[in-house]
């Protein structure tokens, strides 16, 4: 009697185990590409350094701090901020990765509120009345630079005693800056037609005097508010109380004396 057998083809081999290493061959070989490829290659490295913000500061010493052919994700950001903030005008420094080959470096610089004129210097304060930045009069940016076109936006106030100021030195008070901004602001808006030629410092920080275009010389006291001492010599101008050339002192509130 016949006998019946199964089926006499050869099982299959597994072969899962194969590709699995072939899978993880290929993606071990790409990740290395990739490594090799974003650290190695001539691709990433460092080409252009681009500076924002630096006015008062060297744009070419920050840009110094970048090793030019240092691959871009290698650069150390914090040793260069650290380099970078050196520079005691700098406030704050931000770096940023441009790919493939860039990097750009944003600066705060510490804000500019008054020019202290002593002697041939141009001293220029901070928001805290404390000097940080200097120049010769003869090296004073010109009016076409962006750190001229800054400068010439800020009050000036000459130190008729000439004192020497250092770099860092506090000079005058928050409240000084303050009055002599609101002095400023409140010229183009209740005189216009009326420029101030300078304003000089008396014998203590507490006493301004305004030389104006019309050649009026008019005392002021910085413990009060500038608006209503510009008012009131509105109110002298246009009622003719006072002409050009006049001496005007309005230190005392709404009173005015006149030579």
């Amino acid at each position: 009697m016949p006998k019946i057998y199964g089926s006499l083809h050869k099982p299959k081999k597994d072969l899962s185990g194969f590709w699995l290493i072939l899978k993880s061959i290929i993606i071990l070989a790409v990740l290395l590409f990739c490594f090799f490829a974003i650290f190695f290659s001539k691709t990433f490295q460092i080409k252009n350094v681009f500076v924002e913000g630096a006015n008062f500061s060297s744009e070419e010493d920050i840009k110094n701090t970048v090793p030019l052919g240092e691959n871009i994700w290698l650069l150390p950001k914090q040793e260069v901020i650290d380099k970078v903030m050196k520079d005691s005008v700098i406030e704050n420094v931000t770096i940023f990765r441009g790919l493939p080959n860039n990097i750009r470096i944003r600066v705060v610089e510490r804000s500019s509120s008054l020019i202290w004129k002593t002697g041939d210097q141009n001293i220029v304060l901070d928001s805290e009345g404390t000097a940080f930045a200097s120049f010769a009069s003869k090296d004073f940016p010109e009016d076409d630079t962006n750190l001229g076109k800054l400068l010439r936006q800020l009050p000036e106030v000459k130190d008729t005693k000439n004192l020497p100021v250092n770099i860092n030195e506090k000079v005058v008070s928050p409240l000084f800056l303050s009055f002599s901004q609101e002095l400023r602001n409140s010229m183009k808006e209740y005189l216009p037609g009326v420029e101030i030629k300078s304003l000089e410092l008396g014998d203590t920080t507490y006493d301004l005097s305004m030389i104006l275009s019309n050649g009026m010389q008019v005392q002021l006291t910085t413990l009060g508010d500038a608006a209503p001492m510009v008012r009131n010599l509105k109110r002298l101008i246009d009622q003719k109380i006072v002409s050009d050339n006049a001496k005007i002192d309005l230190r005392i509130d709404r009173w005015a004396y006149i030579k």
